[in-house]
């Protein structure tokens, strides 16, 4: 059982209580930087761990910000030896290394060095990760062409208990979300993060602007090309029209929450919720491992079945290293030619 960390005796309880607030209010400062460019769930993990190492060090008496490497590791160790499970022990190292950074960000050094940078967290980390390796990590799985008009025609089926109203607004909805996330290649972030103004219709199709990313730190936004295909069901344009024609385009949130009266939200939709709507779609064909992740997976292995190449994969779906993208096209590629085909026979 991990130890509760207590604050220091009753003698200094003023001054520890005093360090705790500050430790909170430097916390939360930090994490505004954070807040435009992480995700929502990533953000909650940071606070966490962040609140996990302020106790950490209103316990010994030390200042949490800068980040002292050697105090770094000793409770990383510690939290390890105490029976966090190793991932939990990686997450601490990445919040408490980003709100060390983004503390020390300067308009004279706006990239400093982490601390988790420095030489000995990284040697420590090195030691360490041979005695608690990764785990394999699971990818999302990918959709075939007709698992995902399964989905989709499925979804256009009234189901008891909602209203005609609610139907046809959630449909057109979770049509254009799931084809806009497939099509463009879309984390879920980024998806609910869209406004109505970052998806223009033009000649060819849509042109999508993806404001901010996991990747894209600074806001640069990066343009992706979203074209028509021949099956109406699964074009992402007809879906955009369709859900245009509902929710209509003043500006505002691109996907919003849907009322049993079928009248439109004005809040955007949260993240979870995007979730929940993408594997309850999924589940209802009994596809029950689809993720909202899966859309990328999807575009993906299909992409790379048609022939496209690895680097334009990469840009168009924002990808900054190409390990888990050759992982979803060697997922696709899985039963090309496998090494199994004819094993046993005469």
């Amino acid at each position: 059982m991990t130890r509760q960390l207590a604050i220091p005796g009753s003698i200094d309880a003023p001054a520890a209580l005093a360090r705790q607030l500050a430790y909170a209010r430097a916390a939360e400062e930090a994490l505004r930087h954070v807040r435009d460019w992480r995700s929502d769930r990533t953000r909650k993990a940071y606070k966490v761990q962040w609140e996990a190492w302020g106790r950490y060090c209103a316990d010994r008496e030390i200042e949490p910000l800068p980040v002292d490497a050697g105090e770094l590791v000793t409770f990383l160790e510690w939290r390890s030896a105490s029976g966090s499970a190793p991932n939990s022990v990686r997450l601490a190292l990445a919040a408490i290394s980003t709100i060390d950074k983004l503390s020390r960000v300067t308009p004279t050094n706006p990239d400093p060095n982490s601390v988790g940078q420095t030489e000995l967290v990284r040697t420590w980390l090195k030691g360490w990760s041979k005695e608690h390796p990764k785990r394999p990590r699971k990818q999302a799985p990918a959709l075939e062409p007709n698992e995902l008009e399964q989905i989709l025609r499925a979804a256009a089926e009234r189901g008891a208990g909602v209203s005609a109203a609610q139907h046809t607004a959630a449909y057109a909805r979770d049509r254009a979300m799931i084809l806009l996330g497939v099509a463009g290649a879309l984390r879920v972030s980024e998806l609910v993060a869209l406004d109505v103004g970052d998806v223009l219709r033009v000649e060819r199709g849509l042109r999508l602007l993806v404001r901010r990313s996991k990747v894209d730190q600074h806001g640069e936004g990066h343009l992706r090309a979203i074209v028509p295909q021949a099956r109406v069901i699964r074009c992402p344009v007809d879906a955009w029209r369709c859900w245009m024609a509902v929710r209509g385009d003043a500006p505002g949130p691109a996907f919003v929450a849907i009322q049993r009266s079928g009248e439109l939200g004005a809040e955007r939709l949260t993240e979870s919720s995007a979730r929940r709507i993408v594997a309850r779609r999924a589940a209802a064909v009994g596809l029950e491992l689809v993720t909202s992740h899966s859309m990328r997976a999807t575009f993906a292995t299909l992409a790379a079945a048609r022939g496209k190449g690895l680097h334009k994969l990469a840009d168009h779906g924002g990808w900054r290293g190409l390990d888990v993208l050759r992982g979803y096209i060697r997922q696709g590629e899985l039963f090309d030619d496998p090494a199994t085909a004819g094993l046993l026979d005469d």
